[in-house]
């Protein structure tokens, strides 16, 4: 069975400053005296050249151009080129890092492009990012002493994604990347004034991917070069991963970056949730298949997007089709929003596969009317109809989302799916034939309709799910969501911890507890049902440093009646840096001990069985046992 996992991540952010102490290295000079230059650091985040660093040279003594690093302090001519200075600055001039596009003004001021996209580096600031200039006394003077542009800010995340990228912009649309020009002598610092062209956003491109710290202590960092800047309405930083969900954090107090310095600390500190996203509709391809969008009739014209990787994206031309091979995928999204899709059995957009292989769907359906409405709306009748009909080769359909529904928006929509078998509905309305008419005919005889568990209604034949396929109407084990109607189970420091401090650091979900242990034999209690258990199975999510043994010790009435030694059931849990799901089959345990689940009944959790451990935990509860089990 396939579980759909909304990501949901926390982000602490930080100001801090200091390059790590990258050795420099050191190349063999065998270069002619008259096309070296000396060069000096100012300090800071970056105190030392490294192989690779090149600078332009503007002069009128010594030949201009470009200059790269060879040790020692020193950089040798490395084109023919020349880059006179003005003869009226009776000085050289320099600027790092090289660029072909920079230049020297009449007035003395440099023009220099600061870097919009930043290659992240592990707890540094990434080479050829941090902007410097350099003035001499005089133009018989070839030693350039460098002066940072820009000052650091750093960011630290932590959360249960792999970041594809991380972008810090101003809530008042301030200027930080792009054309500037700088201004510079040999006795004062350089200064900086954006060009008119210049961007609001600055982005840290994380290449393949950077996997995050899953907690404060373990968050992972990433350093910004920005120019001297008062954000006077705050900041936002959006981090993305490569489905395309961005979590976003908010800092309204204001935050002044200076001149090579580190950034003054933040007034609101702390966590925060992301974002509801709206995920791309995604196909996953088994095998080799093809898959194209085609229209029938006259629907609605509607602007789409596709992408192979979830991060380019491309306009999507209808009736073009996207080959696949075994392990891609590729996401569809509305380019615009919509008023409208499809209208009628006559009317519609349709997929239409080929291939030996199949397709497992997944994202929002939503997506390709609204790729940015988190209400999950429907916006016209017959919306989807007949989306997914006759795809022979699809196994899995994408989540129906908990939103308005309309007159035939899912008519007919898996009608002739024969190897579908598993289906997420998290609509709340009973499914009758306004607008479900037809929509799980012809498909597989057996397989899971999972529904919302706070539904007032029960799935089965008189709804149209076929009568072979399991009704999952409980939470799936890894679905993150918080369901009104489930018991969660809630730890109590109060009642008589040992060796753990609990703290319910998520605002957002009241079900997450992150535990540290500090010492031996760590456990603490668990506040009785507030209603009875609905099966023996005990399941809760988890984040673990370290593979650890776990005890549940059994107290029918509540904590602490019958607490004793021989009274409890212990089971392993794996270490995990990403949620991951505990799941224990107690019956046995429910019987030996005399548990019968009722309202009242605790247990005591004991958690590990060392010293500085750290262990976060959500959505504890008991659930029935399925055939799955």
């Amino acid at each position: 069975m396939k579980r759909h996992l909304l990501l949901i991540a926390s982000m602490l952010l930080l100001l801090a400053g200091c390059r790590k102490d990258d050795p420099e290295e050191i190349i063999p000079d065998d270069t002619p005296e008259e096309d070296v230059v000396t060069a000096s650091l100012e300090g800071g985040i970056q105190d030392r050249w490294l192989a690779g660093d090149r600078i332009n040279v503007f002069s009128t003594s010594v030949p201009g151009g470009e200059y790269s690093f060879i040790g020692n302090g020193s950089f040798t001519k490395k084109n023919e080129s020349g880059a006179s200075a003005p003869s009226s600055l009776k000085a050289n001039y320099a600027v790092y890092p090289y660029s072909e596009s920079n230049s020297l003004n009449e007035d003395g001021t440099f023009n220099v492009v600061l870097p919009g996209t930043q290659p992240y580096l592990k707890n540094d600031i990434s080479q050829h990012v941090n902007t410097m200039v350099a003035v001499t006394s005089g133009v018989k003077d070839s030693d350039f002493k460098f002066r940072n542009v820009c000052g650091w800010f750093m960011v630290k995340i932590y959360g249960n994604f792999v970041a594809r990228s991380v972008t810090l912009s101003g809530n008042g649309g301030e200027l930080i990347s792009g054309p500037a020009k700088v201004r510079a002598s040999n006795a004062s610092v350089p200064s900086v004034t954006m060009g008119p062209d210049a961007g609001t956003e600055i982005t840290i491109d994380c290449g393949s991917g950077v996997s995050l710290g899953f907690n404060t202590a373990e968050a992972t960092s990433f350093w910004f070069a920005v120019p001297p800047v008062t954000f006077s309405e705050g900041i936002t930083i959006k981090a993305e991963d490569f489905e395309g969900n961005v979590y976003t954090k908010v800092i309204k107090s204001p935050v002044k970056i200076a001149r090579s310095t580190k950034g003054l600390p933040l007034d609101e500190q702390g966590l925060v949730l992301p974002e509801i996203v709206v995920k791309p509709l995604k196909f996953v391809s088994s095998g080799q298949t093809s898959l194209k969008l085609v229209k029938s009739g006259s629907p609605a014209e509607v602007p789409l997007e596709f992408s192979k990787d979830g991060r380019k994206w491309s306009s999507y031309e209808i009736g073009s089709s996207v080959s696949l091979s075994d392990g891609e995928s590729v996401f569809f999204k509305a380019a615009a929003k919509s008023e409208g899709f499809s209208k009628d059995a006559s009317n519609n957009y349709h997929f239409e596969s080929s291939g030996p292989g199949t397709l497992a769907a997944s994202g929002m359906l939503t997506s390709l009317v609204n790729s940015d409405d988190k209400s999950f709306s429907i916006p016209s009748e017959g919306c989807f109809h007949s989306l997914f009909k006759g795809m022979t080769n699809l196994t899995e359909g994408p989540t129906l989302p908990d939103g308005e529904v309309k007159k035939n928006c899912y008519a007919e929509i898996f009608s002739g799916c024969s190897s579908l078998t598993y289906l997420r509905a998290m609509f709340k309305t009973a499914p009758d034939a306004s607008f479900t008419s037809g929509w799980l005919s012809g498909v597989a005889a057996e397989g899971i309709f999972v529904m919302n568990p706070d539904a007032a209604w029960k799935a089965g034949p008189e709804c149209g799910v076929p009568e072979g396929w399991y009704i999952w109407d409980i939470p799936e084990d890894d679905d993150p969501v918080i369901y009104n109607s489930v018991d969660y189970l809630r730890p109590n420091p109060s009642m008589g911890s040992n060796h753990i401090q609990a703290n319910q650091l998520n605002e957002d979900d009241p079900t997450e507890w992150t535990f540290y242990t500090t010492g031996t034999d760590p456990y603490i209690p668990v506040e009785g049902l507030k209603q009875d258990a609905p099966g023996p199975i005990f399941v809760f999510q988890y984040k673990l440093t370290s593979d650890q043994r776990f005890e549940l010790f059994w107290c029918p009435g509540g904590y602490p009646n019958q607490l004793a030694g021989g009274r409890e059931t212990p089971f392993m849990v794996e270490e995990s840096a990403d949620w991951n799901v505990c799941k224990v089959d107690m019956a046995e345990s429910w019987e030996k001990f005399g548990w019968p689940g009722k309202v009242g009944d605790g247990v005591r959790f004991d958690i590990g069985g060392k010293a500085d451990q750290t262990i976060i935990v959500r959505l504890m509860h008991w659930r029935a046992r399925t055939p799955f089990d």
